[in-house]
């Protein structure tokens, strides 16, 4: 009997760094979102909104090819027209591309409400941090989480972090006034910002 495949955070940046690449419009949407913005849960699949354009379809094809999906001409065929929803389970990990979710009248007007993350290491054990909007700050022991948001911790906030574990931060639009231009920067030289991709989910 073949066991579910549990969705992991560090497959959201696989797809994250090859779809950066290829210049796919997507967002993170269902119960793999909300994990990667720190909420409890398990699922058993990546979900992606992708922009139901022809040109992003065969963008979406070449970048899973990329990262070891076998995609078959029928499976591209349905991708690169953009048929509602399309199961993938023929790679290292489980894909459902949504091209049109419940509830939604447009990619454009998804993308306008997506929240965008960007992750930083930090290099000292206690740190002064600013950031200029009211998203919420986040701590997590690695880099694809479990991620925890810190309450209470406005701008300017002080960190105190065991260096004997390392510790990663970033911020989320979940404030009362999220940022509109992208991931606000988390402010100070002992914190290194990563080179990973940005990742964008929908809020809902």
């Amino acid at each position: 009997m073949i066991q579910p495949r549990e969705f992991r955070p560090l497959q959201a940046e696989e797809i994250a760094r090859a779809f950066q690449e290829h210049k796919v419009e997507y967002l993170f949407i269902g119960k793999s979102g909300a994990i990667l913005l720190g909420y409890p849960g398990t699922t058993q699949d990546v979900d992606i909104f992708p922009a139901r354009l022809p040109e992003n379809g065969r963008s979406i094809v070449a970048a899973l090819r990329q990262i070891g999906f076998e995609i078959g001409a029928e499976l591209e065929g349905g991708i690169v027209a953009g048929k509602d929803f399309i199961q993938i389970k023929t790679g290292p990990f489980d894909v459902d591309l949504v091209f049109a979710p419940d509830g939604i009248e447009s990619f454009a007007e998804a993308k306008a409400r997506g929240l965008i993350t960007r992750v930083y290491l930090a290099l000292s054990s206690t740190i002064l941090i600013t950031w200029p909007c009211q998203s919420t700050l986040q701590v997590a022991p690695c880099i694809i989480g479990p991620w925890q948001s810190l309450t209470n911790a406005p701008s300017p906030y002080t960190i105190s972090t065991n260096l004997t574990q390392k510790s990663f931060f970033r911020l989320t639009d979940l404030g009362s006034n999220p940022c509109t231009n992208g991931p606000c920067p988390l402010s100070n030289p002992s914190l290194k910002s990563l080179g990973s991709p940005t990742i964008t989910i929908l809020a809902r």
